[in-house]
């Protein structure tokens, strides 16, 4: 988008140029009134950022539950550390490892890192409507549906599908479910505080 926008200073520049050095007096020759371009930002229904992550400092308590048991096989914890435009994640049982949102003007940037060092990002839309995909590089994320209520404890639910994985994100808390589930197996994990 800025190479485009360079690209289209870079020739109105040239013709202004052009258009000056005619044989005229200026006053008739190619006087015109060009404005800078801006680019033009689309309002979507949906602000990721404000549904992916919380709004505020916060430890959350998941159970995972496996093949539909009743019982949860493993509890553990997240911590999300916030701050204006970023927030970081901890989880108890990714020893050593932690998950960067990042919100720039028109995208999330989502960094993973072990021992501190980087080891890959993923960048996905700031804003969306139902039915988009989200991710900036071609994937089958998409924003599935909007839940005024989900499951009878969470109010105003996004879920976003990538393939045979569903997450369920609430406005303001982020992260309350995910499930995995493909032909033999099914893996749930839920918001449990």
């Amino acid at each position: 988008m800025i190479k485009d926008l360079l690209l289209m200073v870079l020739v109105a520049t040239v013709l202004l140029f052009l258009n000056g050095c005619g044989s005229g007096t200026g006053d008739e020759a190619g006087e015109t009134n060009l404005k800078p371009v801006t680019p033009k930002v689309v309002n979507k229904d949906y602000s990721l950022w404000e549904y992916m992550t919380p709004s505020s400092d916060k430890i959350n308590n998941f159970s995972l539950y496996s093949n539909d048991a009743r019982e949860a096989s493993e509890t553990y914890t997240t911590d999300y550390t916030v701050s204006a435009n970023s927030v970081t994640e901890v989880s108890s049982y990714a020893l050593g490892e932690k998950t960067v949102y990042t919100k720039k003007e028109n995208e999330i940037v989502i960094a993973f890192y072990k021992d501190n060092s980087r080891m890959g990002f993923f960048e996905i839309s700031l804003q969306a409507d139902i039915g988009d995909k989200i991710t900036k590089k071609d994937s089958d994320c998409v924003l599935e549906k909007h839940y005024p209520q989900y499951s009878g404890q969470f109010d105003d639910v996004i879920e976003i599908v990538c393939g045979e994985q569903h997450g369920f994100y609430q406005k303001g808390i982020g992260e309350i479910s995910q499930i995995a589930q493909n032909e033999t197996d099914k893996e749930v994990r839920v918001l449990s505080n």
